[in-house]
């Protein structure tokens, strides 16, 4: 509704957060933290593009839940992603996802640039694959 209200111009913002501190606020063990934020960000994707969300996942377990109202920006509003590594730039290429680097890895480094660039052409077509 908000892709509705402000006539295209939402974008969203996702991450998962890298603090053992901030995730023990939630009762989150960091090690299972990747594969939740993954899981999450498959069912927002869902729901964003499809008309019925069945999701069946470690964390989360969706049936048939109806979409009503789809967003005005097709397929899904901009999708941005922090990242802090190479490493991390897997999902939000699998996404789709625009990349804010940490301040703490400089631009200027070649493997800040050119890494997500390699990794989105090896990112996989589909959350299963990933």
């Amino acid at each position: 509704m908000l892709d509705h209200l402000t006539k295209g111009r939402i974008e969203i913002g996702t991450g998962r957060g890298v603090s053992p501190y901030e995730l023990a606020f939630y009762n989150v063990d960091s090690r299972e933290a990747p594969a939740i934020y993954k899981e999450s960000v498959e069912v927002l994707i869902a729901a964003l593009t499809q008309d019925t969300v069945d999701y069946h996942g470690k964390y989360f377990d969706y049936k048939n839940v109806p979409i009503e109202l789809k967003p005005l920006q097709q397929p899904h509003p901009p999708l941005w992603y922090g990242t802090a590594s190479a490493e991390t730039a897997a999902l939000p290429a699998w996404a789709k996802a625009s990349c804010i680097r940490s301040a703490e890895i400089p631009a200027s480094t070649p493997a800040s640039t050119a890494a997500p660039r390699k990794v989105e052409s090896a990112a996989p077509r589909s959350p299963a694959a990933a």
